[in-house]
């Protein structure tokens, strides 16, 4: 069974505005992030992450995001720290903003990207080496 959950929308017009959007499946989450996000947001959306250290896995669709700082970059290598703590298996899905930010500040290839939502939740609910089945998003790979 999943359980579905939207938090507000967070920010004001000068900020960056988000919607976060949870699906609680029976052993991990998916958390789906829409608009955009800064460092005038970003704390929310590791809230929302801290909620899933409990779970198996954390898939996180970034495809709706328009927006990313370098705050956004720091708080997905803080998701990533975090999981890898609570040996929590997860995986983003990035869109147009967010590969652009990974192609400039994740050349070595740290985070877990799948191509697609149907690649990242398969990747970490099913396989044994959930690392195999993403790619990573490199300048020049």
């Amino acid at each position: 069974m999943i359980t579905q959950s939207r938090s507000p929308v967070v920010g004001s017009a000068q900020q960056a505005v988000a919607r976060f959007t949870t699906h609680q499946g029976r052993t991990g989450r998916l958390l789906s992030v829409a608009g955009k996000l800064a460092a005038a947001n970003v704390d929310q959306l590791l809230d929302h992450v801290h909620r899933a250290m409990c779970c198996e896995w954390l898939v996180l669709d970034l495809t709706a995001v328009e927006f990313v700082d370098v705050a956004s970059m720091n708080a997905l290598h803080t998701i990533n720290a975090r999981c890898a703590h609570f040996d929590v298996k997860w995986s983003l899905v990035a869109g147009r903003a967010v590969s652009r930010l990974l192609r400039s500040c994740d050349r070595d290839g740290v985070l877990p990207v799948s191509e697609s939502l149907t690649a990242a939740l398969a990747s970490v609910q099913k396989l044994p080496d959930w690392r195999a089945t993403t790619h990573h998003v490199a300048g020049s790979r």
